[in-house]
Formats: C-alpha cells, structure tokens, sequence
C-alpha cells in the first residue's frame, strides 16, 4: 500500500522516499491519498508525523501536494499544526504559519487550542514564532473545554 510506505517515509524524515513514492504515483497515473490517517498512529497523516518529527524538507514536498489537506485531524482532533505547537516542532511551526490554509486556531476534540497546548507544554520558542508571524492567535474560550 503506497499510502502506508508515504507515511513511513514522512515519518523517517526521507524525503527522496517521499519524491519517489509520489513521483511514480504521477508517472504511472496512480492516485495516492496524502491524507491517509495510519490507524496505528490514532490516524495521523504523513503531514502529522512530519510537522511532529521536524522533517521540513518532507514537510515542504507534503505542502505542494494539491490534494493535501493540511487541517485533518487524527483521533484525538488534532491537526498536523496543533500537533506541532503541542510538542514544540518549532520548525513546523513556522513552515505552516507561511501556510494560508493552515486553520492555526483549529481546536482539538477537547477544546484545546494549539496555542494553550504550546503554553501548557512550556513551548516558548513556539509562542514567540507565531507572534512574530503576526498569524491571528486565538486562545479559546474559558469553560468551552470539554470535561
């Protein structure tokens, strides 16, 4: 399934995998879902592992993608940017700061926003680089948490 060895190729950090896989998706007129949620990983995508894991090249290739969907979320309702804050990927935050379709303030299944998880977490450096971004920054609304 090429949809898994793109995962696993994201997840690693390969992007010439990733070119690859995709590459002979194109060349052999074969479709490729870039937004296939792995079920061992609460159906994160290839963009989730990568934004997660620092890997800005196979980020980069992931965003170019036209049928990517950069604000899916896995089990959890989280998305590849919340995951990113959630864990400090600054990098990852960064990149997908510059991305107009990132939905930044996208909350997960509990109500969190990705910018309470970077306070929660101590993620600093991921507070300073959306502020200067200048990316409208939404802290969510007290007591709209699910319990």
């Amino acid at each position: 399934m090429r949809e898994e060895e793109l995962f696993d190729a994201a997840f690693a950090g390969d992007a010439e995998k990733v070119k690859e896989i995709l590459d002979w998706c194109r060349r052999n007129h074969k479709s490729i879902c870039v937004y296939w949620g792995n079920p061992k990983y609460s159906h994160a995508t290839a963009l989730h592992y990568a934004c997660l894991c620092k890997h800005t090249s196979v980020i980069s290739i992931l965003l170019q993608h036209p049928d990517i969907l950069v604000n899916k979320k896995n089990d959890e309702g989280s998305t590849p940017f919340l995951m990113s804050c959630h864990f400090g990927a600054v990098d990852s935050v960064n990149m997908l700061l510059k991305d107009s379709r990132v939905a930044a303030n996208e909350p997960d299944k509990d109500g969190h926003t990705p910018i309470w998880w970077a306070a929660k977490e101590g993620k600093i450096e991921v507070i300073r680089t959306w502020i200067a971004s200048e990316r409208e920054i939404y802290l969510g609304e007290p007591g709209n948490e699910k319990k």
